[in-house]
């Protein structure tokens, strides 16, 4: 009865808004029976509210792609709302199937005639390494190595605390070795620091353990190839600039005037590394130590911090670096499929257009040129909805306004703009109708709050029965102040009496 009440609401914001954010998670629950976790953005012009909703958790029946278009289709009917609303699909693509996500998408185009598709941009899995780098074989053998590394010490006692960093790893990034599911090491930068520089001590170790366990030998034999310490410091140079990232993601405030320049920093950083080596991989390349062979034919031995490395010929070396630079390839063009360059054109233009912050004073004197790209790049791509003509004859006096508005979020600009007895609406109507798809954006900091909430959530419940009505009252229902229980009791009574009037149909049925 209560999420009745709430999905009532629901419903009249979406029938409101003009346009609609969707947010489309997967989820499969100890059963196998995979699920869709929905989630809508939407923009009140009558209380200049910007809501986002958990719609549900809903069952997915097995199939081809069709079901995934089907179910939204259907879902959407249920709450009496058009999916051709829908504006914008954000999803999380580490949980639902490439092919399953493209074919949906090329399926829903027709239906959603303005839709832009893109990965979540707030997904916390979103640069986790070993979901969106498949074809770096090193990779999996890598992650394996270290995962074996943690696993024999969490077995082992170590009384002089030789390794207790290790420890300090698992709480510190809250690992449970006991968890089925694998531990993405690559992506864990303490798990990686701490590799390397216990990494003298961890073959000693190993070394000791050698004689009673093959597992122990042949991690020792791992650890000391040229490949693994070569490949933990490229990591130890990559995964610095890929958790900044994250962390700008995950910020409570996402600021979306730096997307841009954030993104494309880490990317040419990045590339930067391909072709040039990093620091950490320089320092290794100039530490080891070369020590000449007995025998001349066999060349030289190589040694990094007083333990002699294996497999690093020349030709090992060559072929270390084709795997590097295949890896940071891959790894850039993963992020740019993760980052698409057009949606973020596309988010940097409402950026600039619809955040006052943006319009520094230095350049009130010279705004003439501020914002044409961008405003050129939204009617390009919105023509069909608004007066392109008049939104040009209205740019100049619409940036002096916002000047003046210095103090506004872009949230509180777009909100006057939305607002339909604004006097910014009637002065700019384009401006308005551009303000209300840049608040329906699923990258806005309440989103990002929402889905991680609901995402707890479901960890915990996806097993219990009711999970659905469950996470909407924790995520979406309102203080007990503002919730309307005359709603609720109404309906709950309506429902109790339908069952009373089943219940007794069925005990005639039986006295019959």
């Amino acid at each position: 009865a209560i999420v009745k009440v709430l999905h009532d609401e629901d419903s009249r914001r979406m029938t409101d808004s003009p346009f609609i954010g969707l947010i489309v998670r997967g989820a499969v629950d100890l059963l196998e029976n995979e699920k869709l976790v929905l989630f809508v953005s939407t923009v009140s012009p009558f209380d200049r509210h910007a809501s986002v909703m958990f719609l549900g958790l809903f069952d997915l029946p097995d199939g081809e792609t069709e079901t995934v278009v089907d179910r939204l289709v259907e879902i959407f009917s249920t709450f009496s709302v058009p999916l051709s609303k829908v504006s914008w699909l954000a999803y999380d693509e580490p949980s639902l199937s490439t092919n399953k996500i493209s074919n949906a998408v090329s399926r829903l185009k027709p239906l959603c005639p303005l839709l832009k598709h893109f990965p979540w941009l707030s997904s916390n899995d979103c640069l986790a390494l070993s979901d969106i780098i498949r074809d770096v074989a090193y990779l999996r053998k890598y992650e394996e190595t270290v995962d074996a590394v943690f696993r024999l010490f969490s077995s082992y006692e170590d009384d002089n605390n030789s390794l207790e960093e290790l420890d300090k790893v698992l709480k510190s990034s809250k690992i449970d070795l006991r968890d089925c599911k694998p531990v993405q090491w690559a992506s864990v930068l303490p798990a990686v620091e701490a590799i390397n520089s216990l990494w003298p001590t961890l073959v000693l170790f190993l070394e000791e353990l050698a004689g009673k366990s093959p597992l122990a030998l042949g991690l020792c034999k791992e650890l000391k190839k040229f490949n693994f310490v070569a490949f933990t410091k490229v990591l130890m140079d990559v995964l610095p600039i890929l958790q900044r990232l994250s962390a700008f993601f995950r910020a409570e405030e996402l600021n979306l005037s730096v997307l841009k320049p954030v993104i494309s920093a880490s990317l040419a950083c990045l590339k930067a590394l391909r072709s040039a080596s990093g620091c950490q991989f320089q320092e290794f390349l100039c530490d080891m130590n070369e020590h000449p062979q007995e025998d001349c034919e066999k060349g030289v031995r190589l040694y990094y911090k007083g333990v002699e490395m294996t497999n690093c010929s020349q030709e090992d070396v060559r072929a270390f670096g084709q795997l590097k630079d295949a890896y940071l390839g891959t790894l850039c063009k993963s992020l740019q499929d993760r980052l698409p360059e057009d949606i973020v054109e596309l988010v940097n233009a409402f950026v600039v257009l619809f955040s006052p912050q943006c319009y520094v004073q230095a350049l009130v004197d010279d705004i003439k040129s501020y914002g044409a790209t961008e405003l050129n790049l939204l009617l390009d791509q919105y023509g069909g909805l608004v007066s392109q003509e008049r939104a040009r004859t209205d740019f100049p006096l619409f940036k002096r306004v916002v000047v003046s508005l210095g103090h506004l979020s872009l949230q509180q600009l777009c909100a006057q703009l939305v607002f339909i007895d604004s006097e910014m609406r009637e002065l700019f109507p384009d401006f308005a109708t551009l303000a209300s798809l840049a608040s329906v954006l699923p990258v806005q900091p309440a989103t990002c709050e929402k889905v991680f909430r609901a995402k707890d959530q479901t960890k915990k419940l996806l097993t219990e029965e009711g999970l659905s009505n469950v996470v909407k009252i924790a995520v979406d229902g309102p203080t007990i102040s503002e919730f309307d229980f005359e709603a609720a009791i109404e309906h709950y009574e309506t429902i109790k009496g339908s069952e009373s009037c089943e219940k007794r149909g069925e005990i005639t049925s039986q006295n019959q």
